[in-house]
């Protein structure tokens, strides 16, 4: 794991680490994320991923409209694992996420994407991603 990024790990109840779904946030400049979501479980060979580049009100918006997805969903995972940099990794049972726990991780990626510094990868390319679209940008 990168010292920079950001994971969300998506765990199934009995089922083994690498059928996790995975979020992968990753600072590339100053106000510019990657948001990589590796499916899991999956029926082909390879786990498929899809990405997209975020400012960090959209990785907000992103997060909090994710936690809410999974709090409706009707075959829901049964845990998110937060893996923030300088701090533990923090388990939560996604069925009794409630409000006071929301808001905490909410919180907690505010704090993240306002500390957060540029990946090494990317620091010193200035064209390294061209033709971004800004998904959940208001």
């Amino acid at each position: 794991m990168s010292n920079h990024s950001l994971y969300l790990r998506f765990l199934r109840k009995d089922a083994s680490s690498k059928v996790d779904d995975v979020v992968k946030i990753e600072c590339l400049f100053e106000d510019l994320y990657n948001v990589t979501y590796t499916y899991g479980e999956s029926a082909k060979p390879r786990k498929s991923c899809h990405s997209a580049y975020l400012d960090r009100r959209g990785v907000y918006k992103y997060t909090r409209t994710l936690l809410q997805l999974l709090q409706q969903d009707v075959d829901p995972f049964e845990f998110v694992q937060f893996d923030f940099p300088l701090m533990p990794s923090i388990l939560f049972n996604i069925a009794s996420l409630k409000n006071r726990e929301y808001h905490t991780i909410l919180d907690a990626l505010e704090c993240h994407l306002k500390n957060q510094t540029p990946s090494n990868d990317y620091r010193n390319k200035s064209n390294a991603v061209t033709n971004t679209h800004l998904y959940f940008s208001d």
